[in-house]
């Protein structure tokens, strides 16, 4: 049906808004460890990360990666017609693949294969649907 087409979430991948930052890392999330130590992300859960203070909150926004302070994606990235949607891909990934989290992502290839084929048959079903 179209709702469980609409409904697939592939990756990271943005098709609802356009976006130019390609999650939230060091703006809108945190993630605790286990031992109560704070990292950036869920990819991350296995690094060091800090030790709160006593407000949590203010922890939170004095510790941002280093990925985040980086400069954005690589200008081939920025050019592609994909990048609303992938924007550069996870900054983790690319940081432990090509060691510069603003690189082109390692799933490039897929990205620009699947996002279309995933638009086509969205396209495909909201036909179907109006019929």
């Amino acid at each position: 049906s179209f709702q469980f087409v609409s409904n697939i979430r592939i990756a990271d991948l943005h098709f609802e808004n356009p976006v130019v930052i390609p999650c939230g890392i060091g703006s809108n999330h945190i993630v605790i460890n286990l031992d109560g130590r704070i990292v950036s992300c869920p990819m991350d859960v296995d690094e060091i990360g800090i030790d709160p203070d006593l407000d949590i909150l203010e922890s939170c926004q004095s510790f941002t990666p280093s990925y985040v302070t980086q400069k954005g994606a690589e200008r081939e990235c920025l050019y592609c017609q994909w990048f609303p949607v992938c924007a550069g891909g996870c900054p983790v990934t690319n940081s432990r693949i090509n060691r510069n989290p603003g690189s082109k992502s390692p799933l490039c290839e897929f990205y620009r294969f699947i996002i279309p084929a995933y638009i086509d048959l969205l396209g495909k079903k909201m036909i179907q649907e109006n019929k």
